[in-house]
């Protein structure tokens, strides 16, 4: 799968309101490579003042990290793969 439709799919994720629960692996900004459980439609915590500048223009997506307990965004260009429903969809090396 390419990473474009791979970012799509994940896109798509994110505005379905049903707060569903996906497995994400990407490469942070340092290097590591990390694979986390996240979350999207989550409005824990939120206050409703909003962002300061849009995710989408940095393709950048934000998500509810279970691990730590709080709001992260996660670089859409540095996915390489997720699992939904027990697929997993893998980024091809090259787009």
């Amino acid at each position: 799968m390419k990473k474009s439709e791979l970012a799509s799919m994940v896109m798509g994720l994110k505005d379905d309101k049903h707060g569903r629960i996906i497995s994400a692996t990407w490469a942070k900004k340092s290097g590591e490579v990390v694979t986390r459980p996240v979350r999207f439609a989550t409005s824990k915590g939120i206050t409703g003042k909003g962002m300061k500048f849009n995710p989408s223009e940095r393709k950048l997506v934000p998500y509810y990290d279970m691990y730590r307990g709080g709001y992260r965004m996660m670089s859409l260009d540095s996915l390489k793969s997720i699992r939904v429903d027990g697929i997993e969809y893998v980024a091809d090396e090259e787009d």
